[in-house]
């Protein structure tokens, strides 16, 4: 088959669980704290890679996108390759961070979001256009609006 190209989002998740979030100017304790590798192009990338793991003929899947040089970029790359996904084009740019996500999750289940961009902001469409080759070879591409 031919292979599934991702391009978008890795970031890392900050996650914190707390009975409900504060309001302004209000400081609460949360009941956990955990950081999960994420973003919405590193999520479609696991998916694909995890439901095509032992089909016959079974798709590649690469991805495209940008992290930071920092720890956070380190263990995004290496989840991605965990996973068995295809990270030659996933680049470290060195003095820059790897996006994040705060993302606080009230015990009703309700959440609230806040990302920073950080390296992901710097995939730019002159990027894409390079890729013409690969984006040809694809079965499928993947984008998100993250």
């Amino acid at each position: 088959m031919r292979p599934i190209i991702v391009i978008g989002s890795l970031n890392m998740d900050l996650v914190i669980q707390a009975q409900r979030a504060p309001q302004a100017g209000e400081t609460i304790a949360a009941q956990a704290f955990t950081t999960i590798p994420g973003g919405k192009g590193a999520n479609q990338a696991v998916a694909a890679a995890r439901l095509s793991n032992g089909s016959k003929g079974s798709s590649k899947v690469r991805m495209v996108g940008r992290v930071g040089s920092d720890g956070f970029g380190a263990q995004m790359v290496h989840n991605l390759e965990g996973e068995g996904i295809d990270i030659t084009q996933v680049q470290q740019l060195p003095g820059i961070s790897t996006g994040v996500a705060l993302i606080i999750v009230e015990q009703s289940g309700e959440n609230r979001i806040m990302i920073v961009p950080g390296a992901n902001g710097l995939l730019a469409a002159r990027d894409i256009e390079n890729l013409e080759k690969l984006i040809a070879s694809a079965g499928l591409v993947l984008l998100q609006f993250e």
